[in-house]
């Protein structure tokens, strides 16, 4: 999650069931899920692991009878939080156990962020191995972050997400997270689990570099995220402590790659994913382009 100034954490997002509510999308035509409007956001822009974990839900339940296993998205232009957004799927294929959904998010007329989900049937272990969870201090050694969501708890191992201080370090963020709300399904565990995995790959990227912090994102800095590409491995409670571990493997030519891995509080592997980012100067000054200011990237 960027910033656009020092306000923004202290402004109120909204609490955890309104985000449930905009990610639970509603069927509004055959093969259209809707996700409502949301108008307390501080940022009028709707971030892309968001909009990758509602393509999650709308392929699901597109097709019920089975769940998602990978996806990957695209995000080609910014979706806002005022507006309705419309996530159209089409079943390219479907078969007893695997089925493939081409998702395309759209918000007047023009696509916003298309996704491909992979849906399986589910089987049994034959083979079975996972990366081992890192060994990093436990959520009660962590310090509380304030993300302006009420209902969710948030902790960085040592703090090290700091977006308004020049902190150096080495290139990657921890991150400790759980609910207030057990969701009624585990397809929306799934969700509120993947909404996050955007948040962490920019920070991680300049932890490094001398002059350079999160808070300059959208003031001084374009910043966004480009792409993420995730896969599921076991079933998620949110409503207990998992662990993002984010290490941003690569930062150059205007670009950020992070390689996480989510974590169940026992260690369990939940899900990887890889996230693209564009952290870049400025071409112009933000005051001449005709964008609103919580809407610059």
């Amino acid at each position: 999650m960027t910033v656009m100034d020092d306000n923004t954490y202290n402004s109120s997002w909204g609490d955890l069931c309104d985000l449930i509510r905009i990610m639970d999308l509603q069927s509004t035509a055959p093969g259209v899920f809707t996700a409502p409007t949301h108008l307390q956001a501080p940022r009028n822009v709707v971030e892309g692991s968001q909009m990758l974990a509602q393509a999650i839900v709308a392929a699901s339940k597109a097709v019920p009878d089975k769940r998602a296993v990978s996806a990957h998205a695209l995000f080609t232009r910014v979706a806002r939080f005022d507006l309705p957004l419309d996530f159209h799927t089409q079943i390219l294929q479907s078969g007893q156990t695997f089925a493939s959904v081409s998702v395309q998010a759209e918000q007047e007329g023009k696509l916003r962020c298309p996704a491909l989900v992979l849906m399986d049937s589910s089987s049994g272990d034959f083979v079975k191995h996972q990366v081992a969870m890192p060994k990093v201090p436990g959520p009660d050694q962590c310090p509380d972050f304030d993300y302006g969501m009420t209902g969710r708890d948030v902790r960085f191992v040592n703090g090290d997400y700091t977006p308004f201080e020049d902190r150096i370090g080495p290139p990657e963020l921890h991150c400790w997270m759980r609910c207030r709300d057990k969701p009624e399904s585990q397809l929306l565990h799934q969700a509120l689990l993947t909404q996050c995995v955007g948040h962490f790959t920019i920070g991680a990227s300049m932890l490094p570099h001398a002059g350079v912090k999160e808070n300059d994102a959208h003031v001084t800095l374009s910043t966004a995220v480009m792409s993420i590409a995730i896969a599921y491995h076991a079933d998620a409670d949110v409503s207990d402590w998992i662990l993002y571990s984010n290490p941003s493997v690569y930062a150059g030519r205007g670009l950020a790659q992070g390689c996480g891995n989510v974590f169940a509080q026992n260690g369990t592997l939940l899900a990887s994913y890889t996230v693209t980012a564009m952290i870049r100067k400025f071409e112009r000054s933000p005051d001449s382009i005709n964008v609103p200011a919580n809407q610059l990237m």
